[in-house]
């Protein structure tokens, strides 16, 4: 067993839960173009690519009817920054089946940094449907994420009656929200985004595990506490 999925007392890391996800029977998966980091010091918006390639996975014996939504985010604002992209399509049995290649978000008429250099640094979401039901989602940020600013996010995290759930939003995009972890603690998710301001929903177990004791934090956040 990896430490990088686990430690010696088997509480899990970030890692475990990315894995996780990654393992479901359908999955769908983003990739950006990533210029070489060093050019972000002079140029931010470099590490800003808008080409990307998608594609799904199954795992299944049978191929299956999928429908799969992207979305283009602004990390700066939260708000869409270009049409939604729609695909309808057969997910191939045990296999990788390609959505779009060497696709160019439609910013501008071009994919030069040098004439988007005044545009927003944007996320790229996509979202796997399956009859109707969000079955996967992917993110693909620009990096490296040293130059993003993730100041000001307004994120919320609430505390069900009974402690046993966790609602998580924020106004701006988070990545890599995280709940401290500990001996004994089961969390139905951890280490995920936060966009479009959507609520993220943790379920909590755990013998003397409340939901208020936790710990939590996010790329660029100092550490937050529920109590």
């Amino acid at each position: 067993m990896s430490w990088a999925m686990v430690d010696y007392s088997l509480v899990k890391n970030p890692a475990f839960y990315a894995i996780s996800r990654a393992l479901t029977p359908r999955d769908v998966g983003i990739s950006r173009n990533c210029p070489v980091w060093t050019s972000g010091h002079a140029d931010p918006m470099s590490t800003n690519p808008c080409e990307f390639d998608l594609w799904v996975a199954s795992s299944r014996q049978e191929a299956i009817e999928v429908e799969v939504n992207m979305k283009f985010i602004s990390i700066r604002t939260g708000n869409l920054v270009s049409d939604n992209i729609n695909v309808t399509t057969l997910a191939n049995p045990i296999a990788t089946t390609e959505i779009l290649g060497n696709q160019c978000v439609k910013l501008s008429t071009t994919c030069d940094s040098a004439v988007n250099k005044d545009l927003d640094q944007i996320i790229i979401l996509a979202e796997l449907y399956v009859r109707g039901l969000v079955m996967a989602t992917d993110t693909a940020w620009p990096q490296p994420l040293k130059y993003l600013d993730f100041s000001n996010r307004n994120v919320r995290v609430e505390t069900s009656k009974f402690q046993d759930e966790i609602t998580a939003t924020a106004a701006l995009p988070v990545k890599g929200f995280v709940f401290e972890e500990r001996e004994g603690l089961k969390l139905s998710d951890n280490g995920f985004d936060l966009v479009l301001r959507d609520k993220k929903m943790i379920t909590v177990r755990g013998k003397g595990t409340k939901a208020a004791d936790l710990s939590w934090t996010y790329v660029g956040a100092n550490l937050c506490h529920l109590g």
